[in-house]
């Protein structure tokens, strides 16, 4: 008897691993000929009544497996149709992407909320502002004014990267194609804007990076090393910013997921060379979080950090009228 006690146990090891392990189910077959086989060798000493009730034990396993199996079948279709809407999902975002030129979304992704400004660079004047004609930093109010002046209006405006005490951009600025400050070339430095791309290589060169628009090349993010790769004639705006969060699909090292480290971020993603996002959060988020909007929502390979705290943005389209934009150094902005 104790035999038997001891194929029923494992009996239902067997079938409590194929529920529990990596393989989710256990073909019901090898279970059965395996008991088979155990009831074979124990025939001789065991009574007919004790096989029977060891068959009853075997047929209730196996009416729990099969139960098992169907669970396990509608999971898989569940699982299916959820997969199956995701895709459709996402096919929805590319699509309104794609079909539309330039518009206004809030977006809310992994339970934080985002303004973001999608921007057809065929479409739209895209332009780089720092300094009026009479020396004087812009400011959301004077670009709008000067919009107007030439029979435009401002669709979308934002901080445009960090900036010196003086108000001055920190690094590489094009404005107009012409270059107004050189490349900030030192490879390390305190805060954001100096953060390595890589962990531990400090020959890995300038690891922040500069948004540009080329008229041949269109909308990129570039490490400033790569600068050289473009004709500086065909460079109509530039800015230098860090860190470079993203960078053909891959997140800065330094970032971490659930980090503390918690702000008001804004930044820029390159869509396709055609097309850009520019990126305000509505909460404090971390950088990992911010990456991933950028590459798991909006598709971007490239993507880098322009400021925090202080950030702002005017968007009529989304009720975004009442920040001043006064108090920074460059800032961007889209005319149409």
């Amino acid at each position: 008897m104790d035999q038997i006690k001891y194929f029923t146990l494992l009996t239902f090891l067997l079938i409590t691993v194929g529920c529990n392990g990596q393989k989710k189910t256990v073909a019901s077959d090898t279970v059965k000929t395996v008991i088979a086989d155990s009831v074979i060798i124990q025939n001789d000493s065991v009574g007919e009544q004790s096989i029977e009730g060891l068959k009853n034990q075997i047929l209730q396993q196996q009416n729990f497996l099969d139960s098992l199996n169907a669970e396990l079948s509608k999971y898989k279709t569940r699982n299916n149709r959820a997969r199956n809407e995701l895709n459709y999902f996402k096919r929805n975002i590319d699509n309104l992407i794609k079909y539309n030129k330039s518009f206004g979304w809030r977006v809310e992704f992994l339970g934080k909320m985002y303004d973001a400004y999608i921007v057809d660079i065929d479409a739209v004047n895209v332009k780089i502002f720092h300094r009026d004609n009479k020396g004087k930093n812009h400011s959301f109010k004077s670009i709008a004014s000067q919009a107007q002046s030439i029979g435009g209006d401002l669709a979308f405006a934002m901080n445009a990267g960090m900036f010196t005490p003086k108000k001055n951009p920190q690094g590489l600025y094009i404005e107009n194609g012409k270059e107004k400050y050189k490349m900030d070339a030192k490879k390390s430095g305190y805060g954001n804007f100096y953060m390595q791309f890589k962990k531990n290589n400090p020959d890995f060169g300038l690891s922040n990076g500069v948004f540009l628009l080329s008229q041949q090349k269109g909308a990129h993010i570039i490490y400033p090393d790569s600068i050289h790769s473009f004709d500086k004639k065909q460079v109509t705006l530039a800015t230098q910013s860090g860190p470079l969060m993203v960078k053909d699909g891959i997140f800065n090292e330094h970032f971490n997921k659930g980090s503390k480290n918690l702000n008001i971020r804004n930044g820029v993603g390159i869509i396709s060379s055609k097309k850009v996002v520019f990126v305000i959060s509505k909460e404090p988020v971390n950088f990992y979080e911010f990456s991933q909007l950028f590459r798991d929502f909006f598709h971007c390979k490239d993507a880098l950090y322009l400021d925090g705290v202080i950030s702002q943005i005017y968007a009529p389209e989304l009720g975004a009228l009442q920040n001043t934009g006064s108090g920074f150094g460059p800032i961007l902005g889209v005319i149409r």
